[in-house]
């Protein structure tokens, strides 16, 4: 079976902070996601097309400070750093083609949007990853 890899870590600016990751029917955590990054790292069939879905689990509205304007003036986040498939960067891939859902922490509608590699509200990001991956990465490069 032809393989692939895909490795990135996982960290935040809290010890509150939980995730789960899954990738295809592998399901990792949930975890305590400390501020040293988490790495994780999975071998794929590269003749198939997979997904990854990253949930950033238990974040609390109060975890956001605002200020009187509503502006975000201190909040506690996930990141994902360090991706890449096949040990090639491609974070960009990442942020270009994930989606990531989420409802601002039960305090509005649920909205699906660009993921820029920080996820500040209680939701998943999603990557599908496509069959013929090396060709989408070199397309997308």
């Amino acid at each position: 079976m032809p393989q692939g890899i895909i490795s990135f870590g996982l960290r935040t600016n809290s010890d509150q902070l939980m995730a789960a990751v899954t990738f295809d029917d592998q399901q990792f955590g949930p975890v305590d996601v400390l501020t040293e990054p988490l790495y994780l790292q999975y071998v794929f069939d590269e003749r198939q097309e997979h997904q990854l879905r990253i949930q950033l689990l238990e974040k609390l509205p109060e975890q956001t400070v605002l200020d009187a304007q509503g502006n975000i003036i201190k909040d506690i986040l996930l990141e994902v750093v360090d991706f890449e498939i096949d040990d090639i960067p491609v974070m960009h891939l990442m942020q270009y083609f994930s989606r990531y859902r989420h409802n601002y922490n039960d305090t509005g509608p649920w909205v699906d949007q660009n993921f820029y590699g920080k996820m500040g509200c209680r939701g998943e990001v999603v990557l599908t990853i496509p069959r013929s991956y090396r060709h989408w990465m070199l397309e997308n490069s």
